[in-house]
């Protein structure tokens, strides 16, 4: 632990002290690394929309699939599927 002199008043106070005691004068903070902790960072993906519309055209062409056994189910399957890769990469 060092003394310091205070840049307003004068006083002799530690440099482990976050102001002066004597005037309140803060003293400047330590220097921190400005790179980011690693666990701290929050990343946000942006295709949950395009996700949840390829779930619904997925199921939606498996049901109609099921239903009636024509090509709308099967082009809605694809379309989904699509859809959802897209959302899932985005």
């Amino acid at each position: 632990m060092a003394l310091i002199a205070c840049m307003e008043c004068g006083a002799e106070i530690s440099d482990k002290a976050a102001a002066c005691p004597k005037c309140g004068c803060p003293l400047a903070a330590p220097e921190t690394d400005s790179a980011p902790d690693p666990e701290q960072v929050i990343t946000h993906r942006g295709g949950r929309h395009l996700e949840a519309l390829g779930t619904l055209l997925v199921l939606g062409g498996l049901l109609i699939g099921m239903i009636w056994n024509g090509g709308l189910g099967g082009a809605m399957f694809v379309v989904g599927l699509v859809i959802f890769i897209i959302g899932r990469f985005n």
